[in-house]
C-alpha cells in the first residue's frame, strides 16, 4: 500500500510545537504490511504482523526509554551500524518523525499500531500510574498542591488504563508508549512541588500527535514543555489568562517564524540559533512573570 506525502511537514511541526499534543502529520509512507510467521527453537510459534520498510525512505533505531538514536537501519543489509537489530529496539521514519515500528522478541519489524506491549513495559506503567497518585494525595494533603490542581493531574492519569494481568484485552505497543507519554506529563509537572526526580518509562520525546507516536525534535520537544508550563503556571495561578493569552501567542509567532528555516522535519543550522534564542527569551519572560505573582 502506497500513501502519497505531500510537503505538509514544516507547517504541522508548528503547529505540533506550538500546541503542545496537537497537529497533523503523515505516519506512514511507501508501505506494506504484511504477516508473518516465525518459530524460535526456545520459544512456540509466533504469529505477528510485520512492518516492511520501503527502501526509498530513511528510518533510524531509537531506545525506546532514553530516545537515543542508534543508529541508521539499513533496509537492503537489515543491520544498525552493522549490527543486527535489538529487542526492543524501535524504528522511526526520519522523514516524518513517526514511530513505525518496534523490534519484538523474535527479531521481527512489527507495526507498533498492532504488536502488543509486553508485560514488563505494562507492569512498569501501571506502577509509575500508581506512585503517581500517592505523590499527588501526599502534595495535596501538604498543602503543596491545591485541590484544583490535583484533579487536573488525576483526569490525566485516569487516561492510564490499569494493567489488569487476568484480562483478555490485548493493549498495543502504541498504546502502551502514549500512556507512558501520559505520565512524563505528569511527571513533569510534579517535579517543583514534590522536588521528587522520576525515571522516565518512555523515552519524553515520543509525543501522540492525532493518534500517531512521533518523535519531538530538540526545538519541537523544548515548545511542547514550555507550552505546558506555561499551561501549568495558569492552572496553578501564578499567572492571569491576560497573560496566558499573550504567552500562547508569542509562542503561534514563533512557530510562525520557526516554519522558514524548516524543510520537512529538518531545520537549519541558522534556524536552530534563532529559534533557541526566541525560546530562552519568552522562557525568561515567563520566568519573570511568576516570580512577579
Amino acid at each position: 500500500m502506497r500513501r502519497t506525502q505531500t510537503n505538509r511537514y514544516t507547517s504541522v511541526y508548528a503547529i505540533l510545537a506550538g500546541f503542545a499534543l496537537t497537529g497533523s502529520m503523515a505516519a506512514y509512507a511507501d508501505t506494506q504490511v504484511t504477516t508473518t510467521t516465525t518459530r524460535s527453537t526456545t520459544s512456540p510459534v509466533s504469529t505477528t504482523t510485520t512492518y516492511v520498510l520501503s527502501p526509498s525512505s530513511s528510518y533510524i533505531v531509537v531506545d525506546p526509554i532514553t530516545g537515543v538514536a542508534k543508529g541508521t537501519y539499513n533496509t537492503v543489509t537489515h543491520l544498525v551500524n552493522g549490527s543486527p537489530l535489538s529487542s526492543g529496539y524501535v524504528i522511526v521514519d526520519e522523514s516524518t518523525r513517526a514511530m513505525v515500528a518496534m523490534v519484538d522478541q523474535y527479531g521481527n519489524i512489527v507495526d507498533v499500531a498492532v504488536a502488543p506491549a509486553n508485560q514488563t513495559l505494562l507492569l512498569s506503567i501501571d506502577s509509575r500510574r500508581k506512585d503517581l497518585e500517592a505523590q499527588i494525595a501526599e502534595a495535596q494533603a501538604k498543602g503543596r498542591l491545591a485541590a484544583a490542581q490535583a484533579e487536573l493531574m488525576r483526569q490525566e492519569l485516569a487516561a492510564v488504563t490499569p494493567y489488569e494481568p487476568s484480562s483478555s484485552s490485548v493493549v498495543t505497543y502504541s498504546r502502551a508508549i502514549q500512556m507512558g507519554s501520559g505520565l512524563n506529563s505528569v511527571s513533569s509537572r510534579l517535579v517543583p512541588i514534590t522536588e521528587k526526580t522520576y525515571s522516565n518509562v518512555i523515552a519524553p520525546q515520543f509525543v501522540t500527535v492525532d493518534g500517531h507516536l512521533t518523535l519531538a525534535d530538540d526545538l519541537t520537544f523544548r515548545k511542547i514543555q514550555l507550552t505546558r508550563r506555561i499551561e501549568d503556571e495558569y492552572a496553578f495561578g501564578h499567572i492571569t489568562k491576560d497573560q496566558l493569552l499573550q504567552f500562547k501567542s508569542d509562542l503561534t509567532a514563533l512557530s510562525a517564524r520557526e516554519a522558514g528555516y524548516r524543510s520537512g522535519a529538518s531545520i537549519s543550522a541558522t534556524g536552530a540559533k534563532v529559534m533557541t534564542d526566541d525560546l530562552n527569551s519568552l522562557q525568561s519572560k515567563l520566568e519573570s512573570a511568576v516570580a512577579v505573582r
